[in-house]
């Protein structure tokens, strides 16, 4: 079984898919161009543990990002890990620059996303 969640990005308006169980990633890209409209959904992995993924197209959506977990154990390292990944992909796809200059709010969205992926999980 997989268990999902979406989380809005603020001011972004991106949105973070996050994704729990034990599945082929296979199917959850497809549920994903199915359910959500996307056009491009990259990379695919046939087996996983964690995984971060970025797509474009669909209805009024510009970006979305997909966190993926599988197994019964999901450390925090891994989620904050994923997070990055989130979190540059999000800001990225916005143009917003990411560098030293600019480490704050990588750090502030990482954080919130971690949280908010914690507090799905933890359920």
């Amino acid at each position: 079984m997989i268990r999902y969640k979406r989380i809005v990005i603020h001011p972004f308006g991106a949105h973070l898919w996050v994704f729990e169980g034990d599945c082929p990633m296979e199917e959850v890209v497809s549920w994903m161009q199915k359910r959500l409209s996307v056009d491009v959904v990259f990379p695919v992995e046939s087996s996983w543990e964690a995984c971060t993924t970025r797509a474009i197209g669909g209805p009024g959506l510009k970006v979305l990002v997909a966190c993926m977990f599988s197994g019964a154990t999901v450390s925090t390292g891994c989620i904050y890990h994923e997070s990055l990944h989130a979190a540059y992909g999000i800001l990225d796809a916005h143009g917003v620059p990411c560098g030293t200059d600019n480490q704050e709010i990588i750090a502030y969205m990482q954080g919130y996303i971690a949280d908010e992926i914690i507090k799905f999980i933890s359920k």
